[in-house]
């Protein structure tokens, strides 16, 4: 049976692994805005921004309990294989802009609203602060932070995203539309094949293989005859949702309708051509991933909005 210890930050382990005690992240960040009134119903609204966040909390991978620098601290009971630790880690930088163009309008017993709301931004890994003791080699590097979990953290932050919100009334009835567009993000798996060569020394260096541990993951390709990253990649995808209302007095309105009525699906997760290796290769064991658009596709719901 395999044991695996999370270390408390306050323990001595973590003081021999060469991880402080954690800290709050702190971060520096600037923006610039503004807003224009183009017409007595149309509005445009900008802002651009800029924060760097450092020490950011990270969770580790295994480090082996007979690694020199923490044996003598790891407890005899029961018998631990691995250790892991959460420590003040990563330096990042987000840039991004937010823009929305909001037009509404009514008369007599009629209103119709438009909104365009867009993100475009982007994550740099500026710095990862590997503490001196876990930081002897690439093997050790990786597992404190690997290239995977790097792709997970970038891909928190997608590089775009656009919602139109489009909306009519009459008296008491509504209908209206959400389309949302998804941008595309980029994840890997654990990997199965090593980069010919790649190894605790470095890419193309000697040493213990990367196989397997998420380390600049590779497979092997559909034909047998290479390996290539295991990339996951999840293109844009747009979404449309389409609902009606009706008030039912002052305070209750009904709602029906149905989310994502053409039933899209995210790309699986799968690298391109090396499928029949990399299929399945994620935490759930299966081929789809917890992407931002979900993977549900199309749902059906009613719904009462009550307004006091």
């Amino acid at each position: 049976m395999q044991y695996i210890w999370l270390a408390p930050n306050t323990s001595a382990v973590a003081r021999a692994a060469g991880i402080p005690k954690l800290t709050q992240e702190t971060s520096v960040n600037g923006s610039l805005g503004f807003a224009w009134k183009l017409t007595k119903n149309f509005t445009l609204t900008t802002d651009a921004y800029w924060i760097q966040i450092k020490n950011r909390v990270i969770f580790s991978d295994q480090f082996s309990s007979s690694l020199p620098q923490i044996a003598a601290y790891i407890p005899s009971s029961p018998p631990l294989n691995s250790v892991q630790f959460f420590a003040n880690a990563v330096n990042t930088t987000n840039t991004g802009v937010d823009i929305v163009l909001d037009y509404s309008k009514k008369w007599k017993h009629n209103s119709i609203k438009a909104l365009l709301a867009a993100n475009f931004q982007q994550i740099n890994i500026d710095k990862i602060n590997v503490p001196g003791p876990l930081n002897n080699n690439y093997f050790d590097q990786q597992t404190f932070f690997s290239t995977r979990e790097q792709t997970f953290l970038k891909a928190s932050a997608p590089n775009s995203k656009l919602a139109f919100t489009l909306e009519y009334n009459v008296n008491k009835f509504g209908i209206g539309t959400h389309l949302t567009y998804y941008g595309k993000v980029v994840t890997q798996g654990y990997g199965y094949s090593s980069l010919p060569g790649a190894a605790a020394g470095g890419p193309g260096g000697a040493g213990i293989s990367d196989q397997g541990l998420g380390y600049d993951p590779y497979v092997t390709t559909d034909n047998g005859n290479s390996v290539v990253p295991e990339n996951f990649i999840f293109h844009g995808k747009l979404v449309t949702d389409l609902y009606a209302s009706y008030q039912l007095n002052k305070h209750i309105s009904w709602v029906i309708g149905a989310d994502n009525i053409f039933n899209v699906h995210s790309d699986i997760a799968a690298t391109v051509g090396a499928k029949m290796a990399s299929w399945g290769d994620t935490e759930s064991g299966g081929p789809f991933k917890s992407v931002q658009m979900g993977y549900n596709g199309l749902r059906f719901f009613s719904k009462f909005l009550f307004n006091f």
